[in-house]
């Protein structure tokens, strides 16, 4: 097994007698190291043969009014120099470890019916490490092709308004007087400040603020606004919800 990492290390392999441990218990990768290079070896030799040719990237997701479009971390791609994509159970998946700006996550997404959007984040962040600010982006301009090109945009005056939004709760006529516009030509960046739940792996839901989309491919992006030497936080999904079915 590769272990929960997008990129694993020896430290991450996982080897299991599964005739007399069926449930995976007992990790016997560090008392029969042979066995697992001799495995490792063979998987990576027969997936280069099986995927020569071919190249992997995760589809645009559609957006639509007429449900919550759930963005998980296994339907990220993820760059950068400390930035890692964890699988610890088929709901329990994160991005975290990520502390430079250059530490990014981003999905691209196929917007089908132009609207108002809340955006939703869920994360876990340790006591220790709140404070810092996240920076969540849609940019028009750039694919999953050259994401590394992304830099933190500045937004028309003229033609964009944005009200940051803490609290789901909140609730007033004019909630979603302000917003963002996300337009042909439009790269825009929302920021959020990370405060602390009980610990990194309990998970809470904020709100980061409302955009308007337009129709089309967008790529929504993530990353630390500045750099640190602390993880940002655990980022468990992102959520937007259509404001209409609120």
């Amino acid at each position: 097994n590769g272990g929960t990492s997008q990129n694993p290390t020896r430290k991450d392999w996982l080897l299991f007698d599964l005739e007399k441990d069926p449930s995976e218990k007992t990790n016997l990768a560090g008392q029969h190291e042979g066995i697992v290079k001799d495995l490792r070896v063979k998987f990576t030799s027969w997936f280069e043969e099986v995927t020569a040719g071919q190249s992997f990237k995760p589809v645009a997701i559609p957006v639509t009014q007429s449900s919550t479009v759930l963005l998980a971390p296994s339907w990220a791609e993820v760059n950068g120099p400390n930035i890692q994509y964890v699988f610890d159970g088929y709901d329990w998946d994160t991005i975290e470890s990520w502390k430079h700006t250059d530490d990014r996550c981003s999905w691209t997404l196929d917007v089908q019916d132009p609207g108002l959007y809340e955006i939703r984040i869920s994360y876990g962040c340790a006591p220790k490490n709140a404070g810092r600010t996240l920076t969540i982006g849609f940019d028009r301009r750039s694919s999953t092709d050259d994401r590394e090109s992304i830099r933190e945009p500045q937004p028309k005056r003229a033609s964009v308004r944005f009200r940051q939004e803490r609290r789901a709760s909140a609730q007033s006529a004019d909630r979603y007087s302000d917003r963002l516009l996300v337009n042909a030509s439009d790269s825009i960046a929302l920021k959020y400040d990370v405060d602390s739940t009980a610990t990194a792996n309990q998970f809470s839901k904020r709100v980061v603020g409302t955009v308007q989309l337009s129709a089309g491919a967008v790529t929504l992006y993530a990353h630390p606004s500045k750099n640190s030497e602390s993880e940002l936080c655990r980022l468990n999904h992102v959520e937007l919800v259509p404001v209409a079915n609120q």
